[in-house]
């Protein structure tokens, strides 16, 4: 009869030994895998723990786990290339294995398996998803300003910013509805042309604001100078160039028809 011992290792750890007879021990460690993100035991490897041929364990397997085995089966290639059938137990049906050959075997299987998991670093504690949405709204709002955003502008665009990174919008949270510093109408190039300069393009209303030194070129896109920006606001579409930038418009005011006329 096969006799099971379990032997401290000379490093501290644990071995599992199999006494076949008097003067025969084979050492083993405990072979846990990793399947579909689950821990898992091979029957090949239990029966070897168990001083057990495969195929006799196989016969084992539904006496003990009641027909409940069907979930566990796989198989796997033997040296001869051929395939064969195998179980993939986890713990709970790994130490039912274990205990049907021998208690303390089952033990063992467990002890060790709980050992392994207990010796797995902690995972960091997360923090609240809103513990640091101030500072990543505030590093946001920078990052807008550094594009040409101001006041609301930046904080709509920072808030934005905020939800796509963490999935929470501070001013939704907050309930706070943003509205322009200025309670005036605003229009773009062409609303403007068409309002104030007797149906003038788009393209030629900005010329204009460019010669007035309201606004300059800047690659593709235009924005506004200092003076400009007395005139002007710079809204955030809440879109984004195929470079990630945000796309932004201008809009300006009823006062830059007269600045436009004087010029």
């Amino acid at each position: 009869m096969t006799n099971f011992e379990i032997r401290h290792s000379a490093g501290g750890g644990f071995m599992r030994q199999l006494v076949l007879n008097e003067n025969q021990a084979v050492a083993f460690d405990l072979p846990i895998m990793i399947r579909d993100g689950v821990e898992v035991m091979s029957s090949m490897d239990l029966a070897k723990m168990c001083g057990q041929a495969h195929s006799d364990f196989l016969k084992k397997v539904p006496k003990v786990l009641n027909g409940g085995q069907g979930k566990f089966s796989s198989s796997y290639f033997n040296s001869q290339n051929k395939e064969q059938p195998c179980y993939y137990f986890p713990q709970r049906e790994s130490c039912l294995m274990a205990m049907s050959y021998s208690y303390e075997l089952q033990a063992y299987v467990y002890d060790r398996w709980h050992d392994l998991e207990t010796s797995k670093p902690k995972p960091v504690e997360q923090c609240s998803p809103y513990t640091d949405l101030a500072k990543i709204t505030a590093d946001k709002k920078a990052l807008a300003e550094l594009f040409g955003l101001s006041g609301n502008q930046a904080l709509l665009s920072a808030s934005r910013a905020t939800e796509a990174l963490t999935g929470y919008n501070p001013i939704k949270m907050l309930g706070v509805e943003l509205q322009s510093e200025r309670k005036e109408k605003t229009f773009t190039v062409t609303e403007l042309g068409k309002a104030c300069f007797d149906g003038l393009s788009g393209r030629k209303v900005n010329q204009l604001l460019m010669e007035s030194g309201l606004q300059v070129k800047a690659g593709k896109h235009w924005e506004l100078t200092e003076a400009g920006k007395t005139h002007a606001e710079l809204l955030d579409t809440g879109k984004s160039h195929s470079n990630g930038t945000p796309v932004k418009q201008i809009k300006w005011y009823r006062s830059v028809v007269d600045c436009l006329q004087a010029a």
